[in-house]
């Protein structure tokens, strides 16, 4: 109810408002502006803040202790836990509010995040499976020159990986052909 023409609180439009104006004036935010401002948009989420909010160019991430305002085709939603373990020292995260509240949960705020824009790390790190060691053309090089102790510990434990999906047999293979050349010298 408006009373003498003042309203009882702000309006979503007022939240999109203050966002453009943060975007376009501040590089760091308050983690208190920051909660505050994210679970007003994750209580009113729906069509209308949708609308809103998907004309947003930057979204937060946490840097070095503080909320800047980053891209949002700069930075991901952490949907992967490895590949968010191998980018960790990147700053290409969103950040979210620490909250016990149910609408600010990283479940909902993921979707928010996707509907305005926000990608996830999963599709935009993808594995190239194309690479197979009996395709290409391969240079004979003396193995003597190549493969020191170090790097032959860096290849076994490259092998070991169960990651790398390689059948045992050939991984068996590799290795004792690697393990049997004469060329484990310092």
């Amino acid at each position: 109810m408006d009373v003498f023409g003042v309203r009882p609180g702000p309006s979503t439009e007022h939240y999109s408002k203050l966002w453009k104006t943060w975007e376009s004036s501040v590089s760091e935010l308050s983690i208190a502006d920051c909660s505050a401002f994210w679970k007003f948009i994750a209580v009113n989420w729906g069509q209308n803040t949708n609308k809103l909010m998907s004309g947003c160019i930057k979204v937060p991430v946490y840097v070095d202790g503080k909320i800047i305002l980053s891209n949002k085709k700069d930075v991901f939603i952490p949907d992967d836990l490895l590949l968010m373990d191998l980018f960790s020292k990147q700053s290409i995260f969103i950040w979210y509010p620490s909250s016990s509240l149910p609408s600010l949960s990283r479940a909902r705020l993921n979707n928010i995040y996707g509907s305005i824009g926000v990608g996830t790390i999963s599709e935009a790190v993808r594995k190239n499976d194309s690479f197979n060691l009996g395709s290409g053309d391969l240079k004979t090089v003396g193995l003597d020159k190549v493969i020191k102790v170090g790097l032959l510990q860096l290849v076994l434990a490259f092998f070991s990986d169960p990651d790398l999906d390689m059948p045992p047999e050939k991984r068996h293979k590799m290795i004792s052909w690697l393990l049997n050349c004469d060329c484990r010298r310092d």
